[in-house]
């Protein structure tokens, strides 16, 4: 809907729940510890030391808080971890996940691209970007100065200038600092839109940024 992306903050196991949720024939519908491991390390490391266990006392030992714990033995302990694992990305966080769900539904629920075509990962890097070096002569392509005289002109030159020599690791972190995420847009740079306006003159001042317009506020 928009030319914004949002910070790369959430696990990859998100976005196969969203998919479900609009009746995707791409989502996983079952989910495995290394998902488990995405979200919540230390019980997906419990577990897998649960698996490996060979001590007689595994179920004094391991005890799972869910409604089927008390079903946990020898026999079973396989197909109650995975049983677990299934829960616990479907029933454990479902009054969180389905108003989730049920909003990003009501966007692009009508989307038949989404539901047929897209997984994931490509859900994942519309949403979110796609991790690739910063481009700075794209970013300038698709940029607007904004409140700058035509005497400014070799100023904003020189920014451009700076900011191309900058490193890797400085480039992403002036993108991020003018959009809150590092990611290009899944088009590419030219898409990031970034405006630079004129904020005053002097050395007192200071550059900031609105990062949800990726508006860059810069002091001549």
């Amino acid at each position: 809907l928009s030319k914004n992306v949002l910070p790369a903050a959430f696990p990859p196991v998100l976005f196969e729940l969203l998919l479900a949720g609009l009746g995707s024939e791409r989502a996983r519908r079952r989910f495995s510890l290394s998902d488990l491991a995405l979200v919540s390390p230390a019980m997906a490391r419990s577990l897998d030391r649960l698996l490996e266990y060979n001590g007689d006392d595994f179920v004094e030992l391991f005890t799972l808080d869910w409604p089927r714990g008390a079903e946990l033995s020898s026999d079973n302990r396989a197909a109650h971890v995975d049983a677990y694992v299934q829960w616990f990305f479907s029933d454990r966080y479902s009054p969180q996940l389905q108003p989730l769900q049920e909003g990003f539904q009501s966007v692009v629920g009508c989307s038949n691209l989404l539901k047929s075509l897209v997984d994931a990962l490509q859900l994942e890097h519309i949403l979110c970007g796609l991790e690739a070096p910063v481009d700075v002569q794209a970013i300038k392509s698709g940029s607007t100065a904004e409140h700058w005289p035509r005497g400014d002109a070799p100023y904003l030159e020189t920014f451009w200038e700076v900011l191309a020599g900058l490193s890797d690791a400085e480039k992403r972190a002036f993108v991020t600092f003018v959009s809150a995420c590092s990611r290009t847009p899944p088009r590419g740079w030219q898409d990031l839109g970034l405006r630079v306006q004129k904020n005053g003159s002097g050395d007192d001042r200071l550059p900031t940024a609105f990062t949800c317009f990726t508006l860059l506020l810069l002091p001549r």
